[in-house]
Order: C-alpha cells, then sequence, then structure tokens
C-alpha cells in the first residue's frame, strides 16, 4: 500500500514538473531568441564566425517556432504533447553545444552558448536520468555524423570526445541536482498538504461537535420554555407535542426527507413558544375574547419569530412559527400572504394545529367529534387550509383510524 502511495504521488510530481518545465521555457525562450539573432547577426559580421552562421539560424527559428508551439500546447494543457515538445529542445541545444565544440572551443561565443545549453537543459527543463542514456547516444551521433567541422578535429578526436562526455555529464549532474530539489520540494509540500488537511478535518470536527453541542442546548433549552408555556398556558398542555408528530406524519406522507421532517417537528413543538410573551390570565380566559384581545393574542407569532430567528440552530424553524396562521386565501396574520407564498412547513403545521384544536376539550366548548372535525377542516379547504393537504391529511387520518 505504501509502495502503491509513493508511486502514485511520484506519477503525480512528474506531471507537476512537465508544467513546471513549461512554464520556465515559456518564460525563457525569449532571452534566447533574442541572444541566438544576436549572433546570427555577429555570425554575418564577422570573418572568422560566419561558418556557425546557420547553426546559430537553426536556433532562432527553433526559438521562434518554440514560442508559439509552447504557447499552444500550454493553452491545450495536454501532458504528452509538453513531454515531447521538452524532449526535442533538449536534443536540439545539446546538439547545438556539441557542434559548437567542433567549432573554437575557446572562443568567448562559445563560452555563451555553452551557458545557455547549461542552462535549458540542466536547470530549466529537469527530468529523470534515465533519459540522458538516450540523450547522450544521440549527442555523440550529432558530433560523428553532423557536424560540418569535422576537419577541425581530425588531429585530436579524442579531446573533443572526452569534451563532450565531460559536457554532457556536467549537464547531467546539474539536472539530477535539481531534479532531487524539486522531488525533495514537492514530497515536503505534500507532507504539508497533508498535514494542513488533518488539521482541518479536526478543526471542522471540532466546530461541527461544537456546533451541535450548541443545537442541542438551544433546542433543549427551547423545549424547556415550550414546557414552561404548557404550564403558563393550561389550552397548550400536550397541545405542542401533538402538533409536532401530525406535523411530522404529514410531511413524511408528502416525501419530505429525515431532515426536513425533524425540522417540521421541532417547528411543531415550539410554534407557540411566542406566548409567553402574552399576560397569563388574557391566555386562559375562559370567555371570548374581545377584538383587542385578539390582536395581543395574534402577535404570539411575530414574538415567536423574534425569539428564534437570531439562534443559529432555530432560525430555519423562525419563518415557519411566523406563518403558522396564515390561511390560504390570504386572510390571515400577521403579514396575510396567501397561496403559496405560506412556506409549505407553515402550512403543514396550520392544518396539525387546527386539527388538534379542534379535538381536544377546551373550557368553552368540548372536543369536535372525529366526523364533525373532519367536515370542518374540509369547510375550511382553500380558505383556511391547502385544499391538497388537507385532502392528504384526511387519507391519512382516515387509514390511522381504520388500521
Amino acid at each position: 500500500m505504501y509502495q502503491g502511495c509513493e508511486l502514485m504521488k511520484l506519477e503525480r510530481f512528474e506531471q507537476s514538473l512537465i508544467r513546471d518545465n513549461e512554464e520556465r521555457m515559456i518564460r525563457l525562450f525569449p532571452f534566447i531568441m533574442g541572444a541566438s539573432l544576436l549572433m546570427l547577426t555577429l555570425s554575418f559580421l564577422v570573418d572568422d564566425l560566419k561558418e556557425i552562421k546557420w547553426i546559430n539560424g537553426f536556433l532562432f527559428t527553433y526559438s521562434l517556432l518554440a514560442i508559439l508551439a509552447g504557447f499552444l500546447i500550454s493553452l491545450e494543457k495536454e501532458l504528452m504533447r509538453m513531454q515531447i515538445f521538452q524532449h526535442v529542445t533538449v536534443l536540439v541545444f545539446l546538439s547545438w553545444g556539441t557542434l559548437m565544440l567542433g567549432f573554437k572551443p575557446e572562443s568567448v561565443i562559445s563560452y555563451f552558448d555553452f551557458v545557455i545549453v547549461f542552462v535549458v537543459c540542466g536547470v530549466i527543463i529537469q527530468m529523470k536520468w534515465q533519459y540522458w542514456v538516450i540523450y547522450f547516444v544521440l549527442d555523440l551521433c550529432t558530433l560523428i555524423f553532423i557536424t560540418p567541422f569535422v576537419h577541425r578535429i581530425d588531429e585530436n578526436i579524442t579531446v573533443t570526445i572526452i569534451s563532450v562526455i565531460v559536457f554532457v555529464a556536467m549537464i547531467i549532474y546539474m539536472n539530477y541536482l535539481f531534479y532531487n530539489q524539486s522531488l525533495s520540494n514537492y514530497r515536503i509540500n505534500c507532507k504539508l498538504h497533508e498535514h494542513r488537511q488533518e488539521l482541518e478535518r479536526k478543526v471542522s470536527e471540532k466546530t461541527e461537535a461544537l456546533l451541535n453541542s450548541e443545537r442541542f442546548m438551544t433546542r433543549e433549552i427551547a423545549l424547556l420554555l415550550t414546557t414552561v408555556l404548557e404550564y403558563y398556558d393550561e389550552y397548550t398542555k400536550g397541545h405542542s407535542e401533538s402538533v409536532a408528530l401530525i406535523s411530522q406524519m404529514l410531511a413524511k406522507a408528502l416525501g419530505f426527507d429525515l431532515a426536513q421532517q425533524k425540522e417540521i417537528y421541532w417547528a411543531g413543538l415550539i410554534h407557540d413558544i411566542g406566548k409567553i410573551h402574552i399576560d397569563k390570565e388574557l391566555l386562559n380566559k375562559p370567555a371570548k375574547l374581545n377584538a383587542e384581545e385578539y390582536e395581543i393574542i395574534k402577535r404570539h407569532t411575530n414574538h415567536g419569530y423574534e425569539m428564534t430567528k437570531n439562534s443559529e440552530a432555530l432560525k430555519e424553524i423562525a419563518t415557519i412559527i411566523r406563518y403558522h396562521h396564515e390561511k390560504f386565501d390570504g386572510t390571515g396574520y400577521p403579514d396575510g400572504i396567501k397561496g403559496n407564498d405560506i412556506p409549505l412547513a407553515s402550512q403543514i403545521i396550520a392544518v396539525a394545529d387546527a386539527w388538534d384544536v379542534m379535538r381536544s376539550d377546551r373550557t368553552y366548548r368540548k372536543a369536535l367529534t372525529l366526523e364533525n372535525a373532519r367536515l370542518e377542516l374540509i369547510k375550511g379547504s382553500g380558505t383556511q387550509f391547502s385544499p391538497q393537504l388537507v385532502v392528504v391529511f384526511l387519507d391519512l387520518e382516515c387509514a390511522s383510524t381504520t388500521s
């Protein structure tokens, strides 16, 4: 397993290195093109350099084409083409440097050429050392079969070959150093990335645990307030739990996922929490409320919204609480919105709330019979309640009573 991971890392490193090589080449080639143009110009002006004008002309042409090709290949972002382009570039520059050894190795221009070859092949384009075996063989072929300056080295071919070997060996060693440094840096970056991911994971887990703890505590406090409300308002005893269960059942029948069902359950459980802000005697008044008192009672939806909207654990429920007394025809409160403008979760709680109230005893009346409660729900369909929800709820209710 460990070796497999290492191989994957090496493969990713090679891909990354190809892209880095391409980027460095694109930056360097304008300079090389300018330098080769300068040497080409000198080749025409200086008699002693006329023999190598075709070499510098070739390098200038290749540099110009390489800039265009490198730019197009980098746009395509195709690694195979990038790698082939880099291999060709190394061979071109090695051959160029070797050909210059056939000219006057002691001349200033040859030194300048060698520096460019060292930079391009040893630093800019970093590759595995295995590739250099192929490069070395091809470079010797260049020396023996291509150079037009063989007549200059007939007397001391051994020295020239040794020079080429030393020349290539220095480039290989330089490339080896930079390649391994890049590999080392990549491994360090991988380790740092893994450590950062691990730290982020641990921080995320701790943060989530704290948030869950906060949500749990907040909802526990909300549940406690609901319990207090049940002692505060005698009409709500058991009512909140019934509304929550009916709402959850209706949400499940409508295809809500588990998270949404849980959210609607909590909304049903604390839908009347805003009544804590209303005078206890008014809440428990046995007689019919007058218009002014009814307006005060209606404020409990806004009170509930204000109590929950800033809580991280309850803010999703706040809107549901605010609109659970809106009516389908727009005659409800607090905002008088209608139809599908009312959140579906609020419409669900409205049906569940009304059903539990109708089926519960009040000081001013007895609980409605099952049949009368059904008729009242049908009567309110399209005015107080969503017709679709009424149908779904009655189907569920009928199924539960017959089972």
